[in-house]
């Protein structure tokens, strides 16, 4: 996945397949992360575990009121004009049967010997990319 500075979100446990990895950074898709993780049928499910990577983070991740008001069922992850993408992305995560949510705490935007980002360098930046795999 190459989220950019979106919350990337990789789910270890999605079958069939294997692995999978999924952007959320427009509004509603972060509600979809981890979609893949519920099970129906019969048997045991397999435990699941997901990792949220680098993006940008409530303390740079300024949204206007559109954008806000998408996010309006989560209070406590808009704090003031900042929204933090990886509360929202962990909550989706956890309703969608993930059972262990890791995230890296990095923001891109803070971070720019280490990451790109398209807020803080404008258009001529690169881009990040995400890799998932099953041991």
């Amino acid at each position: 996945v190459a989220p950019g500075e979106q919350a990337g979100g990789v789910d270890a446990g999605r079958e069939p397949g294997g692995p999978g990895a999924e952007p959320a950074g427009e509004p509603g898709a972060a509600r979809q992360l981890g979609g893949g993780a519920e099970r129906t049928g019969e048997g045991a499910r397999p435990r699941l575990a997901a990792a949220i990577g680098p993006h940008i983070r409530a303390c740079c991740f300024e949204v206007g009121d559109e954008v806000r008001a998408a996010f309006a069922d989560h209070p406590d992850a808009r704090r003031g004009r900042r929204l933090d993408l990886a509360l929202i992305a962990r909550r989706a995560l956890l309703d969608a049967g993930v059972d262990e949510v890791a995230d890296c705490g990095r923001c891109t935007h803070c971070e720019p010997e280490l990451f790109f980002s398209h807020r803080r360098d404008g258009a001529r930046t690169g881009r990040q990319a995400g890799v998932a795999w099953r041991s």
